[in-house]
């Protein structure tokens, strides 16, 4: 049996712990390249209640994720 937890998990583990998560800590932490998919299914397979907010860093703009 493969114990191995998920990417899926682990991101709703850090969401829970009261972290905010973006595409780029999900590829660094969790070498994860779909967060949206993942923030998908969390929202409504999960039932989690996710919000997301557009930031601004560098001229840049993304998505950061938090419960």
């Amino acid at each position: 049996m493969n114990t191995r937890e998920t990417q899926t998990e682990q991101v709703k583990k850090h969401l829970n712990k009261g972290k905010s998560i973006t595409n780029a800590d999900a590829v660094r932490l969790f070498d994860a390249y779909r967060l949206s998919s993942i923030i998908y299914s969390l929202r409504y397979t999960h039932g989690m209640d996710i919000k997301m907010e557009v930031v601004e860093k560098n001229g840049k703009r993304f998505g950061k994720y938090y419960l």
